[in-house]
């Protein structure tokens, strides 16, 4: 008989042992949304309510930051808003870790082999853990952005529709690249933090290369408020070096450079138009959206042909295929590297503005390193080694 696509049993294992941690990862997904509609509700509604929600709900979720009002009150209600949507960091890599626990739990618990005991395949038992992953991350960014339309078209539409859906599109497409690449490290490595570790390493790699190359790069937009009959603007930051623009490219392919903090800055009112700057990092072009969509399709991929090829049961070792291995510890040690040289410079004011330096300093670690692990490795076998 032919095996279904989603087994109700497999469905039903699958929820019955992880729920708690889907439900963690679900209200987590909701908890800042949610936490400022509360605080919005519990708070007085003094002066321009229109403006109070802007501030207090809308702003801080779609770019991230809190304004805190001057003397002279809240902005005008009929201000418009401009400038890049902010992508969360909380929510996708909630969404990497809920992937990481669904695909790497049976195996960390040695139940696997009993799983695979009854009338299955590896590739369903995976299709199914990673469906409910996608269905629970979209269900939650989903309601997220029902509540943010709604609150929107309370306040008067200050936030336009295609932003909201702009803000929708990107925080799923970086969480789309970052499960995806939890697929592919839980899929090889047995430890759970390691392995949340080892995806952020990996997402985390174009943006640190690009750091190495100029350690300061003006990537900040600027967030305006202008009364309506004045359009907002992003403030531009002139023009840049060929380092600079090196160094932004490759911080723009990795999807940790789109990441906005929650804290903001706050302004006073100049002439009737209040600036906020918020950090939200590059803008996301055509380009960089195929790029995202490349990785997301590279890493499943990656992921899915390892989940099939790894053993069902492994503790010998922290990785699960050993061809693998050798490289492992080589981007290890090249983490380390980097994490080195930015704390030996980090004083270094000169150092850290000249283009390319830090990313020569940075292999030139990153290749003494390895090469003293190689020859000790290969000392250490040659010593104890049974002859």
């Amino acid at each position: 008989m032919k095996e279904s696509f989603l087994p109700k049993p497999l469905l039903f294992k699958e929820w019955k042992e992880h729920r708690w941690w889907i439900l963690s990862a679900f209200l987590l997904m909701l908890y800042g949304p949610f936490s400022h509609l509360l605080t919005f509700v519990q708070q007085s509604r003094t002066g321009n309510s229109q403006a109070f929600i802007l501030w207090n709900f809308l702003a801080p979720i779609v770019y991230k930051l809190q304004y805190s009002p001057a003397a002279s009150g809240h902005p005008v209600s009929n201000a418009v808003i401009s400038g890049d949507v902010a992508v969360s960091y909380f929510a996708p890599v909630v969404a990497m870790g809920l992937t990481i626990v669904l695909v790497s739990a049976d195996r960390n618990k040695g139940s696997l082999w009993f799983t695979l005991s009854f009338p299955i395949t590896r590739s369903s038992l995976l299709r199914v853990k990673l469906l409910l992953s996608a269905t629970i991350v979209l269900t939650a960014f989903l309601l997220n952005f029902l509540l943010l339309a709604i609150v929107d078209h309370a306040s008067g539409n200050p936030i336009t529709f295609i932003a909201l859906l702009e803000w929708l599109g990107k925080n799923l497409l970086i969480s789309g690249v970052f499960m995806a690449t939890g697929l592919a490290c839980a899929a090889v490595i047995q430890a759970g933090l390691l392995t949340a570790f080892s995806a952020i390493l990996i997402t985390a790699f174009p943006w640190a290369l690009g750091l190495s190359v100029v350690r300061s790069v003006p990537v900040s937009i600027g967030l305006s408020m202008h009364p309506s009959t004045h359009p907002g603007h992003a403030v531009s930051h002139g023009h840049l070096t060929t380092a600079q623009h090196l160094s932004t490219i490759l911080r723009g392919l990795s999807p940790t450079s789109y990441f906005s903090p929650d804290v903001g800055f706050g302004g006073s009112f100049q002439n009737d138009k209040l600036i906020l700057s918020v950090s939200a990092g590059h803008s996301m072009n055509f380009a960089v959206v195929i790029w995202f969509l490349f990785l997301t399709a590279l890493f499943a991929f990656i992921g899915f042909r390892a989940y099939l090829a790894a053993p069902g049961e492994n503790y010998s070792r922290w990785i699960q295929l050993e061809q693998i291995q050798p490289w492992y510890y080589f981007s290890l040690i090249g983490a380390g590297s980097f994490l080195i040289i930015n704390a030996m410079t980090a004083s270094n004011t000169h150092l850290s503005h000249t283009p390319y330096v830090l990313t020569l300093y940075w292999f030139i670690l990153w290749a003494g390193f390895s090469l003293l692990a190689a020859w000790l490795q290969k000392y250490l076998q040659s010593r104890f080694s049974p002859s």
